[in-house]
Formats: structure tokens, sequence, C-alpha cells
């Protein structure tokens, strides 16, 4: 447990004494500040609501105490976290006015500006262990975003205070390249609670770094002096942010509860973008060092104050699907090859080679893209198959997958003119291994006759599940005498030895009931119908024992088949 955090799981007598309160805050400030700050968890109340918390020695570790309780509102945001934003904005303004030296000055507002990179980071990296499912997706990417934010502030820095025109081109490439991570927002299934790393998001990123490239180097000085508007540079940062704005503001209409963080990353993006575009024009040329980086102050707030707020409470809980937002977790990823190719097509005049370049790398990312979800797609189905035609416990067929084999079984013996036998499976007394040990050890029961069956059935066979700790097994090409010599195998099989379970091994039996279609007028049913009369008469005579009900006289042609007498091996007389 945290320092200065109540549990409501300790119970101990309340000491209500206001100097105790006051030593405790004292002592516990700074454990306070690194572990509840940016937590909305935190419990900050208002004056009409204090729970203080005093540590007790004792002989092994500090007891914590409860000195005072009281109810009260919880606050969203944690008050150090307004503190320490309202801290930095005012030493910013302070030293922006206060500082007359115009180096001295650049250079304070710089730091500032890099403390509230770092601030944000940290905020950004707080909300990823609050987060589950697409939440910690979204501020993995924005944790990215603001650390090439961090890194670019820094270069800044660096410039600000020794110039060097390689480093100013570096940081304002960097600048513009941490928006691409707020990009990959789009791409997110706010009805996906999937928490690992999928690779197609690989491909969404090369989509996404492609048309960031391809707004790049259109408008490169050297395009631009290609087609006579060199002074329109800043328009860049118009077209890219304000586009990506618009497609998160679109987002935000398929989801609910996500609905206020994308509408949040817009307006920064969105403002962030024009206090960019405005410094930038070449009318205007804000230099560092001014109140303008006030403006840049105040925008990095957004992401910070966001962060602060986020909690497990926002997080979608799976399993609630929305058409809206599926069709648009399906349509984003096309957008960027589409407007990729729109902006390739003005790129074209004097950069052909580029063009092509990014036209096939975009092609490729697209195909390969979609061969993986056509996989996925058959693995799902594949998977969804297996499902429907298979008992998941023991991984057998079901009671109506088995019964339509053996119709396709009975039609082939009709037409090749040789018999196919049935087997009914029943575990003897399973009700009382359930009652006795539990269903898992009859689970595992189950398990291990299904097991021990197919070891002696031959590839071809099939067995299912008819239903309970009851089973059905089709015999291709058996005569009566081949069908009750593999029941016999398979009842020794089952009865030889215990199977062995969590709680040691148990000892299970099986009655077996046969039968055989060699009449042309037979179908499914009553195949099913004569083996369950005999798995009767098994259960009669005692269980644990073979019977066979074959009440229509074989055809002379329903002789023994040399190739089965693999089949009957290790057989005794019946």
């Amino acid at each position: 447990m945290h320092r200065g955090r109540w549990d409501p799981r300790i119970e101990s007598n309340p000491v209500r004494s206001r100097s105790a309160a006051f030593a405790t805050y004292s002592a516990d400030l700074f454990s306070w500040i690194d572990v509840c700050c940016f937590s909305r968890d935190f419990p900050i109340r208002d004056a009409r609501s204090v729970r203080v918390v005093a540590m007790r020695p004792t002989r092994d570790a500090l007891e914590p105490i409860e000195l005072a309780r009281h109810s009260g509102r919880t606050w969203p945001i944690s008050r150090w976290t307004l503190v320490w934003l309202a801290f930095l904005f005012v030493l910013q303004v302070a030293a922006l006015s206060g500082c007359s030296a115009p180096s001295v000055r650049t250079a304070l507002s710089g730091v500032i500006q890099l403390t509230l990179s770092v601030t944000c980071t940290i905020a950004s990296v707080r909300a990823i262990g609050r987060s589950e499912g697409p939440g910690r997706y979204c501020w993995r990417w924005m944790t990215v975003s603001f650390l090439i934010w961090t890194i670019a502030q820094f270069i800044n820095l660096k410039v600000i205070l020794q110039y060097d025109e390689t480093w100013d081109r570096i940081a304002s490439l960097l600048f513009f390249l941490s928006v691409i991570p707020f990009a990959m927002l789009l791409l997110t299934d706010a009805e996906e609670p999937a928490t690992r790393f999928d690779p197609i998001q690989l491909l969404d990123f090369l989509q996404v770094f492609l048309n960031w490239l391809a707004v790049y180097l259109l408008f490169t000085p050297r395009a631009l002096e290609n087609s006579g508007s060199d002074s329109l540079t800043w328009i860049r940062d118009v077209v890219y942010n304000g586009t990506l704005a618009l497609t998160l503001l679109i987002r935000a209409l398929g989801v609910k509860k996500e609905r206020y963080f994308f509408c949040a990353i817009a307006l920064f993006i969105i403002l962030s973008g024009a206090a960019d575009a405005y410094a930038d024009h070449p009318a205007i040329e804000i230099a560092p060092g001014t109140r303008f980086d006030l403006v840049w102050s105040v925008l990095l707030v957004i992401p910070i104050l966001l962060a602060a707020h986020w909690g497990r409470a926002r997080d979608r809980q799976p399993g609630c699907l929305n058409k809206t937002s599926c069709i648009a977790s399906h349509a984003f990823p096309l957008v960027y090859p589409f407007a990729t190719s729109l902006l390739v097509a003005l790129i074209a005049p004097h950069s052909p080679f580029l063009a092509c370049t990014l036209i096939a790398v975009t092609f490729v990312a697209i195909a390969v893209r979609m061969l993986v979800i056509q996989r996925r797609l058959l693995e799902v189905r594949q998977r969804l198959q297996f499902e429907a035609t298979h008992d998941p416990l023991t991984g057998v067929w079901n009671h109506g997958a088995a019964l339509d084999l053996l119709e396709l079984e009975i039609k082939r013996s009709l037409r090749s003119g040789s018999p196919v036998g049935v087997l009914m499976i029943d575990l003897d007394h399973f009700k009382r291994i359930n009652d006795r040990y539990g269903h898992q050890v009859g689970d595992q029961v189950l398990k291990g006759v299904v097991a021990r069956t197919t070891a002696e059935l031959r590839d071809y066979d099939i067995m299912g599940r008819y239903g309970g700790e009851e089973f059905i097994i089709m015999l291709p090409q058996c005569n009566p005498r081949e069908v009750l010599a593999c029941a016999e195998r398979l009842r020794r099989a089952i009865a030889g030895s215990p199977i062995e379970t969590i709680t040691g091994p148990v000892n299970i039996t099986a009655s077996f009931g046969a039968s055989c279609s060699p009449a042309p007028d037979m179908d499914s049913r009553s195949v099913v119908g004569e083996a369950d009369a005999a798995l009767y008469r098994a259960k009669q005579k005692g269980r644990n024992c073979v019977e066979g009900n074959f009440g229509t006289p074989l055809p002379p042609q329903f002789h023994p088949l040399p190739h089965l007498s693999p089949l009957l091996s290790n057989q005794t007389s019946l």
C-alpha cells in the first residue's frame, strides 16, 4: 500500500488530532506527489471532506492509522497537477516579462517548454498503466508522440543556446514527425479489447508514414521553388494537421465513451497546427523567446489534463459491438492510401521517381495487409467450423455432425455394397464419479476414455459424442462379427487400467451396443435405434459388456473383408 493512502480494509480506532494530520501531510508530501501526481485515483477532497492517514510504528513495520474520515466529493484531477502546471505557467510569464536579456529569456522559456514536454510524456506513461484494451493502445502512441516532441524540444533548446542550421532542420523535422503517432489513433478499434501488439499495426504505421512523407515532400523548398510558391511553406502544417483533426472528429462519431478523447486530441491538433502555421508565416516570422511561447505552453496543458483525468472507468468493456465503429475501423485504413495517391499526383511533375516509389510501396503495403486479413479470416472460419461440428471438451464430433456423417456413410455403403457398423457406448455409473469427485474429474475421465478409444480405431473410423457420457462410433466396411470384435477390444481398453485424474486414478467401465446396416431400406435413425436397444440390453445384463442387435439377416455379399484383418487382431470369442 502506498504511503498516505487510506485503505478501507484497515480497521483501527480513529485518532482525531489536527497536529498529527499536519505532521503526516508534511512528512509524506513528496511521496504523495510522486505516487499521486497525474492520477485521478488520488484521494484529494475539498475542505469539507478530509481523510488523513498517519503512520504508527509497530514491532515489524509502520501501521497506517485513520485519523479523520468524512464524506465528500472526489476531485477528478489531482490538485498537485494543477499546482504544478500553474507554477510552470507563472514561471514562464515571469521569465518572458522580467528578463531583459533576449538570450536568457529565450533559454528560460525553452527550459520551461522542455519541462512541460517531459511532464506530458510522464502523464501519458501513467495513463498507460491506468488503461486497458483500446485505451492502452491509444496512450502508447500518445507517449511515442510526446517522446518525439520532447527530443525535438531538447534539440530546439540546444539550437537556441548555440545556433546550428543542421540541428534546426532536425528539430523542425522531429516536430512535424511527432504528428504521425496521432494519426495512428484513427486506426484504433474502440470495440476490440486486445491488449497485445498486432503485427498488422506495422503495415498501418507504414501507410501513415507514407502519407506523412508525401505531405513533407510536397511542401519541401525544392518542390515549392519548382511550383513558384516558395512563400507557402507554412501551409504544410495547415494541410496535414487540419486533415488529421477532421478525420479524428469523424472518427469520434463512431464511438461513445471515447468520444471526448478523440475530440480533445482533435482540438489539440487544430490549435497546435494553427499556432505553428501562424508562427511560420513569412509575413509574421515570430522569433522564440516572445510571449507567443505561452501559446505552445498552454496547448501542452490539454494532453496533460487529458492524461491526468484518464482512468479505468473510461475504458470500454469488451463485448459491446458497435456497427458504426466496426465500419470506421475497416474504412480508415483505406483513407491514408487514397490521400497518398492524391498527393503523389501533385509530386509527380517535379519528382517522378519519388512519386513512383511512393505508389509502389503504398500498393505493396495494401496488398500485404489484405493478404494478412484474408489469412486471418480463413483461420477464423476454420476455427468456427471446427467449434460448430466438434465437442469442445473431448474434441470428437458432436451429436449433429456425427449423425450427418453416419447418414453419408450409410449412403456410401449402399452404393459400394459394403456394410457400416455402429457402436453406442455408455460409461457405467458416470454420475457417481461426478458426485463423488466433482465435474472436473468427470471431464478428465471423459477425455481419458476418448483418448483410449481413438487410439484403438482406424484413421477413417468416426467417433462422436452422442450426449453426456454416451458416445457413438461408425466403423465403415465392417460386418457384424468385426463390429463385435472391435467393441470388445474397446471395452477392454477402457476398463483395463484406471484413468489418471487430479484426485488420483479412477476406475471406469463402459457398456456397448452394436448394430450394422446391411439392408437397403435402413437409414441412420434405424441403425442408431438398433444399437441403442443393444446398449439397453447390455446395461440389463450387468454393464461392462458388449451386446449386438442385428435384426436383418446378412446378405451373402457381406462377408469379412480380407484387408480389414487388423481390426480383428487381439480379439476374443464373444
